[in-house]
Order: C-alpha cells, then sequence, then structure tokens
C-alpha cells in the first residue's frame, strides 16, 4: 500500500490490516483509540483478540473468503474493547 493512500485511510477511517492467517501487520490511530489497545498491543496479535461474540461463525467465514481471493472487504464489526 502506497504512503499516499495509507495517509488517506487513515484519515478516513477506522483501519486495520491483517496477514492472511489473521495476524494484525498494522493499526492506524482511530483504531487504537476506538479499541483501547495500543499498536504494539495488537501488531503480531491474531485478530481475534477482538472478538466480541456479536457476529456468527459465517459472517468471518464469508468475510475471509473475500479477503483470500484478493478481494478487499469493507464491512462493519463490533469488536470488543480492551477492557471488554
Amino acid at each position: 500500500m502506497s504512503a499516499r493512500y495509507r495517509a488517506a485511510v487513515d484519515a478516513a477511517a477506522i483501519f486495520s490490516e491483517t496477514d492472511k492467517s489473521g495476524i494484525i501487520t498494522y493499526v492506524n490511530e482511530q483504531f487504537c483509540d476506538i479499541s483501547g489497545y495500543s499498536a504494539q498491543e495488537l501488531i503480531g496479535q491474531n485478530h481475534r483478540i477482538l472478538n466480541s461474540g456479536q457476529h456468527p461463525r459465517e459472517f468471518f467465514i464469508d468475510m475471509w473468503k473475500k479477503v483470500s481471493r484478493g478481494q478487499v472487504w469493507k464491512g462493519e464489526i463490533c469488536n470488543r474493547k480492551k477492557d471488554g
């Protein structure tokens, strides 16, 4: 991702990136603010650390299918903050 694109996304969205196995590789400041975690606490962790239990398993299966095909997934996820 180019620095210019990342700066635009960071300014407009709560954003995280993971590798193909769900390990967090990047979070922006807005993501940290809303989750209550620092970037250092999140990077290297599996994204499941934020699972709120509010979505059925199929929600994530469909999301990961799209991502694994190289498509961009856009949507809304209810995550759990660090303090629960």
